[in-house]
C-alpha cells in the first residue's frame, strides 16, 4: 500500500498513524514514521503560510520566503 502524498489526508490522520506506530514501538527511523512527521511538518508550514499571511507579504518578501524553504537563501 502506497502512504498518500501530505496534502491527501488531514493534519488529524497524520497525527493518529504516528501515535499508532509510536504506541506500537516502531522505531524513528522506519520509513513511515519518517513519512508522518514530515506529513505533520508540511501541515505546520501549511497553517503558518494561510492566506492572509501571504497576502500581507509584499513580491520581495514572497521570493526570500520561497528562497528559505527551498534552500536557496544566501546564509549571512
Amino acid at each position: 500500500m502506497a502512504i498518500p502524498e501530505p496534502h491527501e489526508l488531514p493534519a488529524a490522520s497524520w497525527r493518529a498513524r504516528l501515535g499508532a506506530l509510536k504506541s506500537r514501538q516502531v522505531p524513528d527511523d522506519d520509513p513511515r514514521v519518517k513519512d508522518a512527521r514530515a506529513a505533520l511538518a508540511y501541515w505546520r508550514g501549511r497553517r503558518a503560510l494561510d492566506e492572509q499571511t501571504l497576502a500581507d507579504l509584499d513580491d520581495d518578501r514572497k521570493r526570500d520566503l520561497v528562497a528559505y524553504i527551498t534552500g536557496e537563501a544566501v546564509k549571512a
